[in-house]
């Protein structure tokens, strides 16, 4: 009754707490997938724009043939890059939608913020460890109940019959004379089963608290303050723009340098989304109580 008790309190406690956390992280995904998108429509709208004021000075002769060639391959590239992202923003929004009740189509999404309450205490005093130790007693004691159960060697047999105009009542009280080694053989096995057991929850917890120090080895390895420099970054890929624009570099020149600035906000967009998915995962595996 006890471990009944605490199973019914923890595991469904526990097992709301996960489904919140996969909420959480599919926003996640949504809102990178979006912005990534957004950020490839913009990269294939800039190329586009390069592209038409090369073809027109190479028209004029300012520029050699071969410069429109080369812009023309990054824009194809370009174009190849926002398919994947159209695909992986519809994919990461039919993940949120078996999770959520949203709308069919994807819609525009606000950066999550970070949780604010990320425990220190560790994993051992968590909902989730409290649900791993409570499925184990109630597995222990089931056993032990299925053992004693098994291990029983009296029965009693009734039954209610009818003779002419008499009700007759019969009782019986039966035995099982015991095997030799079999009441030995169940405690044993009921031994290895309660050991069998109790390793695997050891397993669980030791994975719980290796997810939990990843989570924060991860949330730790992205500053907070370096979430902010891709400001610097928009301004280079401007400045960029204008230059090709206005004539002053060629686009042969410039091209290798528009794709570390590329490279550079998406990675700062990877980064602020692990941050983000490295605070949920914290948050609920120290949570101590229920959501």
């Amino acid at each position: 009754v006890q471990a009944l008790g605490a199973a019914r309190r923890d595991l469904p406690a526990a097992a709301e707490l996960a489904t919140r956390l996969a909420l959480e992280l599919a926003y996640v995904d949504a809102w990178e997938a979006a912005a990534a998108l957004d950020l490839a429509g913009r990269e294939v709208a800039a190329v586009a724009a390069w592209l038409e004021t090369t073809a027109a000075r190479v028209a004029a002769g300012a520029e050699a043939p071969y410069e429109t060639t080369l812009v023309a391959a990054e824009l194809q590239a370009s174009h190849l890059a926002l398919g994947a992202a159209r695909e992986r923003h519809r994919v990461t929004w039919a993940e949120l939608r078996a999770l959520a009740d949203v709308a069919g189509e994807p819609q525009a999404l606000s950066e999550p913020m970070e949780p604010a309450d990320l425990g220190a205490l560790g994993v051992e005093a968590s909902l989730f460890a409290r649900a791993l130790r409570a499925g184990v007693a109630l597995e222990r004691s089931l056993a032990a109940l299925a053992a004693a159960r098994a291990g029983s060697r009296w029965s009693v047999l009734g039954s209610l019959g009818r003779e002419g105009e008499e009700e007759v009542a019969r009782v019986g009280l039966g035995f099982r004379v015991p095997i030799p080694g079999q009441a030995q053989a169940r405690q044993e096995a009921l031994a290895a089963e309660i050991a069998a057991a109790e390793r695997s929850t050891e397993l669980e917890l030791a994975r719980l608290a290796a997810r939990w120090a990843g989570a924060r080895e991860r949330r730790a390895a992205v500053e907070a303050s370096l979430l902010h420099a891709p400001a610097e970054v928009e301004g280079a890929l401007a400045a960029l723009d204008a230059r090709v624009a206005a004539g002053k570099d060629r686009p042969s020149q410039v091209l290798p340098l528009r794709r570390q600035l590329m490279g550079a906000l998406s990675t700062a967009l990877a980064a602020r989304a692990a941050r983000l998915r490295a605070g949920f995962e914290v948050a609920a595996l120290t949570r101590e109580v229920s959501p």
